[in-house]
């Protein structure tokens, strides 16, 4: 039965606006040149830094690194596409928090009665 109640949380899941949403706005990513390319460079270049941060003797390649990072990081935040899987992104993680504070609530329904946070959560470990 809880399997099966997984499920049926997945398909409403998959069939929210908020999935469609950032589901249509990651595919348009991966079909645009420009904007799938901007996201390996910057991933790529997360990588280098990573690498180069277990050699900490050179400072100057160090820097270089994140100086590229900054420079794609402005790219990617002027490009439209981008900044749509972003938007949707976020508001479909906003959906799964708010699904994890049902769940949340249903297992442990004593945290959320002696909890005085008002439903913002942000004095307590979140209990709403």
């Amino acid at each position: 039965m809880v399997m099966e109640k997984a499920a049926e949380l997945a398909e409403a899941l998959v069939q929210s606006d908020e999935f469609v949403a950032y589901n249509a706005a990651r595919e348009a990513v991966e079909n645009d040149e420009t904007a799938s390319q901007l996201m390996r460079r910057y991933s790529d270049a997360e990588e280098r830094l990573q690498l180069a941060l277990s050699d900490p003797a050179d400072l100057t390649a160090i820097e270089g690194i994140k100086q590229d990072l900054e420079e794609l990081r402005m790219l990617i935040v002027d490009n439209a596409m981008l900044e749509r899987l972003a938007e949707t992104q976020g508001g479909f993680q906003f959906l799964m928090s708010k699904v994890n504070d049902v769940i949340g609530q249903r297992i442990n329904p004593r945290r959320a009665e002696s909890c005085d946070c008002a439903g913002g959560c942000d004095s307590c470990e979140g209990c709403h």
